[in-house]
């Protein structure tokens, strides 16, 4: 009959450069695509069935108050610095810390970054970090009885950032306490050739909603920026929008979009069924993405 042994984990880090550096969530181990593919062999060229294989990408969740504890592997996605790859590693821990498991990604460059969308009608909710990564290799360590532990890396008790504590700044127009929704861009790597390099950065846009009092003023200006079919300096915006603390005081995390250009206005849609009139949602396209941290 079928043994099912089950393994009860409760730790699972990310290691750079040796050292345990964020705690995640939850991750995705890169896979094995094999891909059937005819190739000539033999001296009178016959086709024979042969196999590519390649490594999918690795998926990582942590905490947003950890990002910095990733450095310039992340940052420099989205400040315009040249990105490089690092060499990581995932570390599965038991309750006591001691090591079970390590899964080593060489050459890993980081291909998505996911930041998270904070809204003020959902304030308890914990911010999270979404990131995907191609690994060049990946080896899966033996580890005997001497495995030894994890050196835990950030405190657990740092500063949770939740999603309704934020506020924005820089917005051309009306009131920012009309804001009640941003969804953070996702910024994406594109990789080219073998080795791979960088060949395409898009750190995407950000979307603001506003509640029905801040709309009016923000139609105006939307109105009087397209007016004349173009771009000028003072319509590029550079936004601010930090995350505080649960009192509300404190600012923990500045995330800095600069070099943001309107693409796109539009209210919410008319409902006779309802009791209060929507808002409506403003787009940017993104040009830098910049994260301080306090």
């Amino acid at each position: 009959m079928p043994i099912n042994n089950t393994v009860a984990t409760s730790n699972v880090f990310l290691e750079l450069g040796g050292k345990p550096t964020a705690t995640l969530r939850s991750v995705t181990l890169p896979g094995i695509q094999v891909q059937q593919v005819v190739v000539p062999r033999g001296p009178n060229g016959e086709p024979r069935l042969g196999r590519d294989a390649t490594l999918t990408e690795l998926a990582l969740t942590l905490p947003l108050n950890q990002a910095d504890s990733l450095g310039d592997w992340l940052l420099a996605v989205g400040t315009g610095k040249d990105p490089k790859p690092a060499d990581a590693a995932v570390l599965v821990a038991d309750f006591n810390f001691k090591l079970q498991r390590r899964i080593e990604c060489a050459e890993t460059w980081i291909t998505q970054v996911q930041l998270p969308v904070l809204d003020a009608r959902d304030g308890k909710a914990a911010l999270e970090l979404d990131l995907r990564c191609q690994p060049a290799r990946v080896a899966y360590a033996q580890l005997g009885s001497n495995a030894g532990k994890v050196v835990a890396g950030p405190s657990p008790k740092a500063k949770q950032l939740m999603a309704g504590n934020f506020r924005v700044k820089g917005l051309p127009f009306g009131d920012a306490s009309h804001v009640v929704r941003v969804a953070l861009p996702t910024l994406a790597v594109e990789l080219a050739g073998s080795p791979a390099s960088v060949a395409r950065v898009d750190l995407g846009e950000v979307e603001i909603t506003l509640s029905r009092a801040g709309v009016d003023a923000a139609l105006a200006w939307v109105l009087k920026a397209a007016s004349d079919g173009q771009v000028s300096d003072a319509e590029v915006l550079s936004l601010d929008i930090e995350l505080l603390d649960p009192a509300l005081k404190k600012v923990l995390l500045t995330v800095q979009l600069g070099g943001c250009v309107l693409t796109r206005f539009q209210e919410d849609p008319l409902d006779a069924r309802k009791e209060t009139l929507g808002g409506a949602t403003l787009r940017f396209a993104v040009g830098r993405v910049g994260m301080v941290f306090a």
